[in-house]
């Protein structure tokens, strides 16, 4: 069945919001990651994100069965039905589900942060197969995406404010504080033991917590 592994690192759970849950793990690389997720009927979408990456969505549904490194043309419609831009692959997991993921571009994030809070109806269809277009349950998405970019923003400000063995570390942490405090990036920075205080509750043994899963 559809996602019966458990995460790859332990994960807390930062909200439940009407169909969405939003998450803190680390990824395999044992750095933080923020994650959000929706389960469907035999599937599952999941939007992460680990400082200094990309914020990129995995789906997974019964039945699929893709190989590795397989381009899947696909899209992600919001309620304009306008594609967003996205980067997209197919590949399976080690336990033989399949999964698409898509990488939302650079310079888009907030655009899709944005949208995922407001809109009313998100549809994943793809331009080849026999996949269904199929419609993502959008119900708390809003508390679920506003949780998400809190966190983003917290690992990030962790990120920067780690030691580095080189002379302008200070430099550029200075730089990396003065886009928050004009509002580039995720906005200001929420200390991580707050976000993580929201909930301490074990994650959903059928979400996956790192994105090194298809390496």
């Amino acid at each position: 069945m559809l996602l019966m592994a458990t995460t790859a690192q332990a994960a807390t759970v930062l909200q439940k919001s009407g169909a969405w849950q939003t998450y803190i793990t680390k990824n395999s690389d044992g750095k933080p990651m923020c994650g959000m997720l929706v389960l469907g009927r035999g599937s599952s979408l999941m939007v992460k994100y680990s400082s200094g990456g990309e914020i990129f969505i995995q789906i997974y549904k019964d039945g699929w069965s893709i190989p590795h490194g397989t381009e899947i043309p696909g899209y992600l419609t919001f309620d304009n039905s306008q594609r967003f831009p996205a980067l997209r692959f197919g590949s399976m997991h080690k336990d033989g589900t399949g999964y698409v993921e898509f990488t939302i571009k650079a310079g888009t994030e907030a655009d899709f942060i944005d949208l995922s809070k407001t809109a009313r109806k998100m549809v994943v269809g793809f331009d080849q197969g026999t996949q269904l277009p199929f419609e993502v349950n959008m119900q708390g998405s809003r508390a679920a995406a506003s949780m998400f970019g809190r966190c983003a923003t917290s690992i990030d400000q962790i990120a920067a404010d780690a030691p580095q063995p080189f002379a302008n570390a200070a430099a550029v942490r200075q730089q990396t504080d003065a886009g928050q405090e004009a509002g580039h990036g995720w906005g200001r920075w929420l200390d991580l033991t707050l976000l993580c205080a929201c909930t301490h509750s074990a994650f959903l043994s059928t979400a996956r917590g790192a994105r090194s899963l298809w390496h």
